[in-house]
């Protein structure tokens, strides 16, 4: 099973054209304020105009934005 597993997430990821290569990752850990730091962030990057998302363990906030 785990080998189905890792074969279908490399099948994915080569079918699209590996997009986790072109990502940068930013993890934020700590007792206090990472909810806090993790938008602040999100907004200073898509002040600057990068795409941003914000995943935590109950929910995902992605915002997909263009620029034109």
């Amino acid at each position: 099973c785990n080998n189905n597993r890792k074969l279908l997430a490399q099948l994915g990821a080569a079918f699209h054209g590996h997009p986790s290569r072109q990502m940068t990752l930013v993890g934020v850990t700590g007792t206090n304020g990472k909810t806090s730091t993790t938008y602040i962030i999100k907004r200073v990057l898509e002040e600057k105009g990068f795409r941003s998302a914000v995943i935590e363990a109950m929910k995902a906030c992605a915002e997909v934005s263009r620029k034109i």
